[in-house]
């Protein structure tokens, strides 16, 4: 694991699922190709949200003007409850 984001490289979308159908060692070949690879600046399904998330809320609402909700069924907690 070591290694620093200036020596990673951005792996496209088709390298790394070609690498995952290989199997464990075509990503580890990956991995070491590209530097490491790196988890995505999101919130997967299933993972807490940042503790952030729930402390700003309230004010992130009464500062906004307009909210688009893209992405989500609105079925999910807690993004379910935020508009009513």
């Amino acid at each position: 694991p070591g290694g620093s984001l200036r020596r990673r490289q951005a792996v496209g979308v088709e390298r790394l699922r070609e690498a995952l159908w290989q199997g464990e060692e075509a990503v580890e070949a990956l991995n070491e190709e590209s530097g490491g690879l790196v988890k995505p600046d999101i919130v997967f399904f299933g993972e807490q949200l940042p503790e952030r998330f729930g402390r700003l809320v309230p004010a992130d609402f009464d500062a906004c003007d307009l909210l688009l909700v893209m992405g989500t069924s609105l079925q999910v907690q807690p993004f379910a409850s935020l508009v009513d």
